[in-house]
């Protein structure tokens, strides 16, 4: 998603030494940028991973692709989404995985997201986590560890050479099979390809007209959604200063396409 950066007016007419500000790589800010951003972590989790996903298989022209996503279950009790995209190298996982606020996407308009924040929503449930990825025939496994809620660190596991399918990925050792599923259900309720799910989901059936959608609220956990490319982000009335929104049971989803509004 592009972003869009205002220009500034301010002259400088005298001729001071300048220093250019820095951040303090510390787990504070780590934890304002991940732990402090995200009120619904599961579904936040599925949100960000599942927008990643849709954005390999657009970047390798297969759109109409579905991902798949494993909830825990009794014998394999590991959260788990695939996508069947182009895959990454080893430089890449580490340079876009590793480095808070590092993304691929700032000029990209037919991508979701471009704050290189949302490829670390795992650590907003969880302190360790692996990222496999295939790319031209090479398979790459590196793990993201989070000690005492500090500054995660990351190491290669394996790498090797493979003749399975191209894609990523991520998997997270967090058993509310529940929350998972509650999470896929409200926040890909959207999409017009479904991911491949180990069980059935029901999802809400949300009533379009024009750009505005409709469903009961006591199918989604918020009133108001903005659906970005069939990704739906909750916000509140505040974040649209003006609006009117009639008071009714249903929940309101407002369509718009990637790059209109600016969401983390």
């Amino acid at each position: 998603m592009k972003l869009e950066v205002p220009e500034s007016n301010i002259e400088i007419f005298f001729f001071f030494l300048t220093h250019e500000m820095t951040v303090k790589q510390t787990d504070k800010l780590f934890r304002m940028m991940v732990d402090g951003l995200y009120k619904d972590k599961y579904g936040s989790v599925v949100r960000e991973l599942s927008s990643n996903a849709i954005d390999a298989h657009v970047s390798a022209g297969i759109p109409d692709v579905p991902f798949e996503i494993n909830l825990p279950t009794e014998f394999a009790g590991k959260f788990s989404i695939r996508d069947f995209g182009n895959g990454l190298c080893k430089e890449d996982i580490i340079k876009y995985f590793g480095k808070l606020l590092e993304s691929s996407k700032e000029d990209d308009n037919s991508a979701h997201g471009a704050f290189g924040i949302g490829c670390k929503s795992p650590f907003a449930v969880v302190d360790d986590f692996m990222v496999i990825s295939i790319n031209k025939g090479i398979k790459t496994g590196v793990t993201f560890i989070r000690e005492n809620k500090g500054v995660p660190k990351f190491f290669i596991t394996s790498e090797t050479e493979t003749d399975e399918q191209s894609g990523t990925i991520i998997i997270i050792d967090d058993r509310n099979t529940n929350k998972w599923k509650d999470a896929v259900r409200s926040q890909l309720a959207g999409l017009s390809v479904k991911p491949i799910v180990n069980c059935e989901i029901d999802y809400p059936d949300i009533k379009y007209y024009n750009n505005i959608g409709f469903v009961n609220s006591s199918n989604l956990p918020s009133r108001l959604y903005m659906n970005q490319s069939g990704i739906l982000y909750p916000f509140n009335n505040s974040d649209i200063p003006g609006a009117i929104y009639p008071d009714t049971y249903n929940t309101l989803i407002y369509k718009c396409n990637i790059g209109d509004i600016n969401v983390p």
